[in-house]
């Protein structure tokens, strides 16, 4: 996602449902898309920037342009612009609190933000 980022300096964010499932997390998550075809099989559309946009699981959703980029050894930070977006449903969305409450989800030790977490 890094590299695709960084050459197309476009994006879409997919706000997750507070119902979805963690299969459906890990794939999109946790799962490089050099080996799968992350969106084989999802509910997804084509937004007005050309970018997938996940609708299966999904309370919104947002694209945007990339606009600056910092570098923060570990991540980078892609800052951008909003050009559209699209409620798909009325439903709670999934928070970062309540993916590691609600869900008790980790990240596995292969993950840039295990490694993030493990230097503080």
């Amino acid at each position: 996602t890094h590299e695709c980022l960084k050459e197309s300096k476009i994006f879409s964010v997919s706000i997750l449902e507070e119902d979805v499932p963690m299969t459906f997390i890990g794939t999109f998550g946790f799962k490089s898309g050099r080996e799968i075809d992350k969106f084989a099989g999802v509910d997804c559309k084509t937004g007005g920037l050309n970018v997938p946009i996940v609708r299966e699981w999904c309370v919104s959703a947002f694209e945007g342009k990339i606009t600056d980029s910092l570098d923060m050894s570990t991540h980078t930070v892609f800052i951008g612009r909003i050009e559209a977006s699209e409620v798909f449903k009325d439903a709670t969305p999934l928070t970062y609190a309540n993916y590691h409450l609600i869900k008790k989800g980790k990240s596995p030790k292969t993950a840039p933000t295990f490694a993030f977490n493990a230097l503080k």
